[in-house]
């Protein structure tokens, strides 16, 4: 009788398992995060919105409105905190006030100069006068 020889095993079944077992893994995996998270290659959402447009820049105060609220016609959206402005206005009136006083002092600086200027005119006369002996 012969002696049977045993069959070896191919090595060919075992990384023919490693490779269907290693890309059941990776499938599911790339499975499990498509259905978590969305994705897109043109990135544009369609909806229906409206832009609000402030007509001056500032930080908000307070919103007058809730996210996705309806609003009705004339209805306050946002409060702009005004304390710039308020500061703005002080600032105006600080300058205002200090080119008024500035006005003041070039008209009494004016009227002394003129003041000055016929003071000069008279003591000229004066001097001629006294010194011509007669009226100039």
């Amino acid at each position: 009788m012969e002696n049977p020889t045993p069959k070896r095993k191919s090595p060919l079944i075992f990384v023919l398992g490693a490779v269907i077992l290693a890309l059941a893994f990776f499938g599911i995996r790339a499975l499990l995060h498509r259905m978590k998270y969305e994705g897109t290659d043109n990135a544009q959402v369609e909806s229906r919105s409206t832009p609000v447009i402030s007509r001056v820049a500032g930080y908000i105060d307070s919103l007058g409105v809730d996210d996705f609220g309806k609003v009705t016609a004339g209805q306050r959206l946002v409060r702009i905190d005004d304390i710039e402005y308020k500061l703005a206005v002080i600032q105006a009136q600080a300058d205002l006030m200090n080119a008024k006083a500035d006005m003041a002092n070039a008209e009494a600086a004016r009227s002394n100069s003129v003041a000055n200027s016929i003071k000069s005119r008279s003591a000229l006369k004066t001097r001629r006068e006294n010194e011509f002996g007669f009226m100039v």
